[in-house]
């Protein structure tokens, strides 16, 4: 996807089949105004550190992400997913402990809207519980 990592997509059920109707040519699709950027917490250290170069200030990568998902029109409050638990992880697996406190940080400042305060935040503990959200 341009934007995000998941949207809702609605699409028309042929009564007689109980397949797609128009499978493959998209007759009848309507995207649903739900849109998420999902971010495990071994990957939001570097979505909020990595700042891209150039003659303008400056951007964190999840800051380019949230500013072209909140303009690119398809939901009211998009969703921000936080999967896993960085207290899980070691520095065998990148999560030293100012990156550990650096997400801890970043985490509760969405929580209390200081950060992207358009956007809704979800926490999971794995991937199965993103799942159970999706659907």
């Amino acid at each position: 996807l341009p934007q995000g990592d998941y949207l809702m997509v609605a699409r028309p059920v042929d009564a007689a089949t109980h397949r797609p109707a128009g499978h493959g040519g998209g007759g009848g699709d309507v995207f649903l105004d739900f849109i998420v950027e999902r971010k495990h917490v071994t990957d939001l250290i570097g979505s909020i550190t990595n700042a891209p170069t150039g003659p303008f200030r400056p951007l964190s990568r999840m800051e380019g992400q949230m500013r072209r998902m909140r303009h690119c029109g398809i939901a009211v409050e998009p969703v921000i997913l936080i999967e896993g638990d960085e207290g899980e992880y070691d520095e065998s697996q990148g999560m030293t402990d100012p990156r550990r406190k650096a997400v801890r940080t970043f985490r509760e400042m969405l929580r209390e809207r200081e950060h992207f305060p358009e956007f809704r935040v979800v926490e999971t503990k794995d991937v199965d519980g993103t799942a159970r959200y999706l659907i």
